[in-house]
C-alpha cells in the first residue's frame, strides 16, 4: 500500500458484534462462573489441522495441571456433541451449550477470554483483532505461514508441526505461557 501512496493510519481489523449474542454469552459466563478463562480451538480446515481424541485429552489434562481456570472449547454444529462428551471428563472444561453457534458466538467467546489456544487461523484472526494473547499452531510450511501468521501486537507463542498437528507434544507449551 506504502508503494501505491497509500497512507493507513490504522490497519487493527474490524471484528463484528452481535447483541443478542454478546448477551447469550454474558449470561453462559454468569451461569458457569467464568472469569479469566482460556478459550481452544482444537478443529482447524484440513484433517492435518485437527486434533485427535487421544491429544485433546492430553492438552486439557497438561493445561489443567499447570493452570486452574476454567476451559472453554470452541465447537460447531458438527463438533459439539464429541466435544461435550469429553469436556464432561473434566471439571471446569466447558462448551457452550448451544450446539447450533454461529461465528458470532465464537467471537464473543473469543472477546470474553483471557487466552486463546487455537489451530484455526479463523480464531487467531478473531483474537488478534481482538488484541487477546496467543497459542498458536501452525504447519512448517513457511509460505503458509507468511499468508496467515497472526497479525497480532499481543503476546503470540507459535509451536510449528511438519505433517500433522498431532505431532505436537502438550508439553510444548511452556507453562508461563498459560500465565494470564
Amino acid at each position: 500500500m506504502a508503494q501505491s501512496n497509500i497512507c493507513l493510519s490504522d490497519d487493527s481489523y474490524d471484528i463484528p458484534q452481535d447483541a443478542s449474542t454478546k448477551e447469550e454469552i454474558l449470561q453462559f459466563m454468569t451461569d458457569n462462573q467464568l472469569n479469566n478463562f482460556i478459550t481452544i480451538n482444537f478443529y482447524g480446515a484440513g484433517k492435518n489441522r485437527k486434533f485427535d481424541d487421544t491429544h485433546i485429552i492430553d492438552y486439557l489434562a497438561y493445561i489443567i495441571s499447570h493452570h486452574k481456570c476454567p476451559l472453554v472449547l470452541l465447537s460447531t454444529p458438527d463438533t459439539h456433541e464429541h466435544l461435550s462428551r469429553i469436556a464432561n471428563q473434566f471439571n471446569d472444561v466447558f462448551v457452550y451449550p448451544n450446539p447450533h453457534t454461529t461465528i458470532y458466538h465464537t467471537i464473543e467467546l473469543i472477546r470474553n477470554c483471557a487466552l486463546l489456544i487455537s489451530v484455526d487461523t479463523s480464531t487467531i484472526h478473531i483474537a488478534s483483532g481482538l488484541n487477546k494473547p496467543m497459542i498458536c499452531f501452525y504447519s512448517q510450511d513457511k509460505e503458509n505461514f507468511t499468508h496467515w501468521h497472526p497479525n497480532s501486537k499481543n503476546a503470540c507463542h507459535i509451536l510449528h508441526y511438519h505433517d500433522n498437528v498431532n505431532e505436537i507434544s502438550p508439553r510444548e507449551i511452556k507453562p508461563e505461557w498459560l500465565d494470564i
